[in-house]
């Protein structure tokens, strides 16, 4: 979960045994940057003695997965659950209606959404943390999103990089 923080990228668990008794660097998907698992990065992070963090942290990672392999609802899903981790829901609602006048403009580009959900912060609050939410976790209480009608997910895919932001940076600062 720490290497996917850093680099902010998809990771996955895998049991194995490379059969050395000498911890030694496993070589991986190559970048064109320098990268958080590189010589000694791996035993020179400790894990995180707070709990609470480390379940974050691996709720982001399995974000971050669940994006890489197309499950926008999923994906979507965790990045809500690593936001509702330190609010209750209205609390929450109000967390993110006063973050995202905050979020750098290079990061994500609000004006899809706004066309599609509405100008006001407030909207866009109110549309991740009911409409969105409640369409992903129930399966037949309105409202509900179709995976296999594109027109349904495509809101969903034009909020999944905003719950990201928003994950990350809660997950910074809280």
């Amino acid at each position: 979960s720490l290497a996917t923080w850093v680099d902010d990228a998809w990771s996955i668990l895998l049991p194995g045994w490379s059969g050395n008794p000498i911890p030694v660097p496993v070589p991986r998907e190559s970048r064109s940057w320098l990268s958080s698992t590189l010589d000694a990065w791996p035993n020179a992070r400790q894990p995180l003695s707070d709990l609470k963090a480390r379940r974050g942290l691996a709720i982001y990672r399995e974000s971050l997965n669940a994006e890489r392999h197309y499950s926008v609802a999923y994906a979507s899903l965790g990045f809500y659950k690593v936001l509702e981790m330190g609010y209750s829901r209205q609390k929450l609602r109000n967390w993110i209606e006063e973050t995202i006048p905050q979020i750098d403009q290079k990061q994500i580009n609000l004006r899809d959404i706004e066309k599609e959900i509405g100008k006001s912060t407030s909207k866009i609050a109110d549309f991740l943390c009911n409409e969105a939410r409640n369409a992903i976790v129930h399966a037949m209480r309105h409202p509900t999103i179709d995976p296999d009608n594109a027109s349904q997910s495509r809101r969903l895919s034009l909020v999944l990089p905003l719950f990201q932001i928003l994950a990350r940076k809660f997950i910074k600062e809280e």
